[in-house]
């Protein structure tokens, strides 16, 4: 039988090749901090049927201009959206519920979430009147 041809690799030098790309960096995410400060965790509310007023916190401020957007999730389900910092939520009955904002890019991808806030609505009550 002939000899079969070797191949012997060969790394070619780095002269020819030029320096390696560079590693892309992993982006920062745009917001170190999204929090809902209004209500406060645990916070009792007597109204009848809110509303509820929502107020946000984000650090840095929110880039509105390239279309980030808050989105108030309000026990799961979108309550409101917009730019604003405070958000007034209509009709919200009596119960335990639970508030998250998230931050949005213009393509609806969600780029930062606040924990969630949970909060008691109670209702005022003809049997829970007043004693004198």
């Amino acid at each position: 039988l002939p000899d079969s041809p070797t191949y012997t690799h060969r790394t070619p030098d780095a002269s020819v090749l030029g320096p390696a790309p560079a590693k892309p960096q992993p982006l920062a995410p745009p917001y170190a901090q999204v929090t809902v400060t209004q209500p406060a965790h645990d916070a009792v509310l007597w109204r009848n049927e809110g509303p509820v007023t929502v107020a946000v916190a984000l650090r840095p401020a929110l880039q509105a201009d390239e279309g980030h957007r808050i989105v108030i999730l309000l026990d799961g389900e979108k309550a409101a959206e917009g730019s604003a910092m405070r958000y007034r939520l209509t009709p919200v009955y009596r119960g335990t519920h639970h508030l998250v904002a998230v931050v949005e890019d213009a393509q609806g991808s969600e780029l930062a979430r606040s924990p969630a806030v949970t909060f008691h609505m109670r209702q005022h009550s003809v049997l829970f009147k007043k004693k004198p």
